[in-house]
């Protein structure tokens, strides 16, 4: 064989794998995706040393607030790096609207190492449409820590049973 021939198949070889691989490689997650954690679960950053956790919820009749607990790392957090969690739900993954009027707002402050601070945000939506449900919070612009799962049967587990029925009054005899 001469050297054309031997180029020309190492050529071709090496284009039929290219194409056979590409798929592969274009649809590979990239190194720095985030993971998706079950609700309840206390999320740490590896490189960081931040961590987020979901620490308390509270209920109304169309509006659900979820209490986030930042702890920096090594380095602390500033305030600015805090950013509004999204909050969606359903099948379709509906996102669900903030109510600024029962969310802490903006943090201006900074978190030192190693310390915490707790932010409620609330959302204009039921707890008992949060499944499933997705919530992304995120510090800086390359930390996002993601929960998802049945959000409102861990809400419904977590609040207060009803208060018991008011008692007959007296000289009924049931019917």
């Amino acid at each position: 064989m001469d050297f054309r021939k031997i180029a020309r198949r190492a050529v071709t070889a090496a284009a039929t794998l290219l194409v056979l691989t590409a798929p592969a490689v274009a649809l590979a997650p990239a190194a720095n995706a985030a993971q998706v954690y079950p609700f309840g679960t206390d999320i740490r950053m590896r490189a960081s040393g931040n961590i987020a956790s979901i620490t308390l919820y509270s209920t109304g009749a169309n509006a659900t607030q979820i209490s986030i607990k930042y702890t920096a790392g090594a380095e602390g957090i500033e305030g600015w790096e805090l950013r509004r969690p999204s909050l969606t739900y359903g099948p379709s993954g509906i996102p669900a609207a903030s109510n600024y009027e029962h969310s802490s707002g903006t943090f201006s402050g900074f978190v030192a190492p190693y310390t915490s601070v707790t932010l409620k945000w609330a959302y204009k939506v039921n707890y008992k449409k949060l499944n499933p449900a997705t919530m992304t919070a995120s510090i800086g612009f390359d930390e996002d820590y993601i929960w998802s799962g049945d959000l409102g049967t861990r809400i419904a587990n977590l609040l207060p049973p009803p208060p018991p029925p008011p008692p007959a009054p007296f000289g009924s005899f049931g019917s």
